[in-house]
């Protein structure tokens, strides 16, 4: 059986940097995909996900912040099989990295 929701160091030697697959649609879902993160000691998000798959949801994001604190949630919406842009990657989340790992 495969690792719920695909949760995975970015590399090998990554001990800051892990990846996930969103949870599903239904409050339920969320509510157990946020728990297998605080299981796995997650304790920040960076959602890459796109206004258009954010909108089946009910306030993802806000429910991250709920759980995470404000603080601790990066949104930088990349679209699937796409790269960041250099501005994403070097203005929102690459200094949202650094705060984690510090």
């Amino acid at each position: 059986m495969g690792k719920p929701y695909k949760f995975a160091a970015a590399s090998e030697e990554e001990a800051i940097v892990f990846g996930a697959a969103r949870p599903g649609y239904s409050q339920q879902n969320v509510s157990e995909w946020l728990e297998f993160m605080r299981t796995q000691g997650i304790q920040r998000v960076c959602c890459l996900l796109p206004e258009s798959q954010l909108a089946p949801f009910s306030n993802l994001l806000g429910t991250y912040q709920e759980n995470f604190g404000t603080n601790r949630v990066c949104w930088s919406p990349i679209a699937d099989f796409q790269l960041a842009d250099l501005e994403t990657l070097t203005q929102q989340i690459l200094p949202f990295l650094k705060v984690a790992d510090q």
